[in-house]
C-alpha cells in the first residue's frame, strides 16, 4: 500500500514570524524563473476576491460577524505557532441556494482554487451570528494551517494542507478525518472564546441558555459540544426548531481518544491531556509532523499513524493488545518530517 508523503516544512516554529501574504509557504516544482511569478500570482488570487455567481450581499450583522472571527483569530492561532493571513469579508461568499430541509446555510467548502470560502444561503434567511461564526471559524481555519503545493503539468496542485497530504497517484488523500477533527477542535476553542469576549455572539449564548433549560440540556454530556438552539424564524415561535453542534461529532472522537491515550501514556512528559493537543496544534500549522508521529507510533504501535491517516481508529486496535506488544517509543516511524 502506497505511504503517506512527507516533506520538511521551512523554517523553524511561527512564533513572532511576520503575517503570510497567502496560503502556500512551499510551491514545489518551481525553477528559479518562475518562483516569484508563481507566488505573485497565488497571493493575487487571494486579495482580489471577486463575486462569484448568485451570491447575495452580506447584511451588516454578518459583516460585523465576519470581521470580529478575523479579528479573534491572529491571537488564537498564535497560541499555537501559527501565522495570520490578511482576511477580509470579502473572502466570504454567500451564495443563493437551496440548503438541506431545515436549514438556511450549508458550508460548502474552502476552495483551494479560487481561494475563497464559500456558503450556500436561502434567500431572505435570517442566519444566527454564532452559526455563521463557527461556519467562517471552521474554514478559515483550514485555510491557516499549513499548506504547500506542486507545479504539476502546468497547474499548482495542493500537496499539503493541514493534516492532508496528497498521494503519489492522482486524487489519492490522505489525513481527511484526522484534519476534518482537528480543525473543528480548533474552531470550537474559537468559538467558545469568542462567546466570552465578542459582542456579536452573545445574544445567540444567552438564546441557547435559555433554550438549553427549556429543552432540558444541562448536564455536560449534553451541551459539550451544543452551538446554538434557535427557531428557523427567531419571530415565530411555531417555526421548526434547529439545535447547531459542532460537526465532525465521530473524527473528533477519534482523535480525542488518541490524545487522551498518548496523555496517559506519556505521563512522566504531559501533566495533562491538553498538552498533547498543543503538540497536535502546533503541527497543524507548523507542518512538522515527525514529534506527533513519534508519539502516535510510541503509544499505539509501529505503523499507527499511517493507519490513522488512512483513516482507521486505532485505540480500539490498541486497547485490545496487552502491554507487551504495544510499541514503547516511536523509534519505527519512518520518513515523517
Amino acid at each position: 500500500m502506497e505511504r503517506p508523503r512527507f516533506e520538511q516544512p521551512p523554517s523553524q516554529p511561527n512564533e513572532n514570524q511576520p503575517p503570510r501574504e497567502q496560503p502556500f509557504e512551499r510551491i514545489f516544482g518551481l525553477t528559479e524563473e518562475m518562483e516569484g511569478p508563481v507566488q505573485e500570482e497565488t497571493k493575487t488570487l487571494f486579495l482580489d476576491q471577486t463575486e462569484v455567481e448568485d451570491e447575495l450581499e452580506k447584511t451588516t450583522d454578518e459583516i460585523e460577524t465576519i470581521e470580529a472571527v478575523i479579528e479573534a483569530l491572529p491571537g488564537f492561532i498564535g497560541r499555537y505557532g501559527g501565522r495570520p493571513l490578511p482576511f477580509t469579508p470579502e473572502h466570504v461568499h454567500l451564495i443563493e441556494g437551496s440548503p438541506p430541509p431545515g436549514m438556511n446555510l450549508e458550508a460548502i467548502d474552502y476552495d483551494t482554487d479560487t481561494q475563497n470560502v464559500r456558503f450556500l444561503m436561502r434567500p431572505g434567511a435570517e442566519i444566527p451570528n454564532l452559526v455563521l461564526a463557527h461556519h467562517t471559524a471552521h474554514e478559515f481555519l483550514h485555510w491557516l494551517s499549513f499548506h504547500s503545493a506542486q507545479l504539476k503539468e502546468g497547474e499548482i496542485a495542493v500537496r499539503r494542507a493541514g493534516f492532508l497530504m496528497a498521494g503519489a497517484k492522482k486524487d489519492v488523500i490522505y489525513g481527511t478525518a484526522i484534519n476534518e477533527a482537528m480543525n473543528e477542535e480548533l474552531a470550537k476553542r474559537l468559538i467558545r472564546q469568542m462567546e466570552k469576549t465578542s459582542e456579536v455572539v452573545m445574544d445567540d449564548v444567552r438564546r441557547r441558555q435559555a433554550m438549553a433549560g427549556e429543552f432540558g440540556l444541562t448536564e455536560p454530556a449534553s451541551t459539550e459540544d451544543l452551538l446554538l438552539i434557535n427557531h428557523l424564524d427567531k419571530e415565530d415561535y411555531a417555526s421548526p426548531v434547529q439545535i447547531h453542534r459542532f460537526t465532525y461529532p465521530d473524527e473528533r472522537a477519534v482523535l480525542n481518544a488518541v490524545i487522551d491515550g498518548i496523555a496517559a501514556k506519556h505521563a512522566d512528559r504531559f501533566t495533562d491531556r491538553e498538552q498533547v493537543f498543543d503538540v497536535f496544534a502546533r503541527a497543524y500549522f507548523s507542518g512538522r509532523l515527525l514529534e506527533i508521529g513519534h508519539l502516535i507510533e510510541g503509544t499505539y504501535g509501529k505503523g499507527s499513524f499511517r493507519r490513522l491517516w488512512e483513516g482507521e481508529d486505532i485505540t480500539k486496535q490498541q486497547a485490545a493488545l496487552p502491554p507487551s506488544e504495544q510499541a514503547p517509543s516511536g523509534e519505527h516511524l519512518e520518513n515523517a518530517a
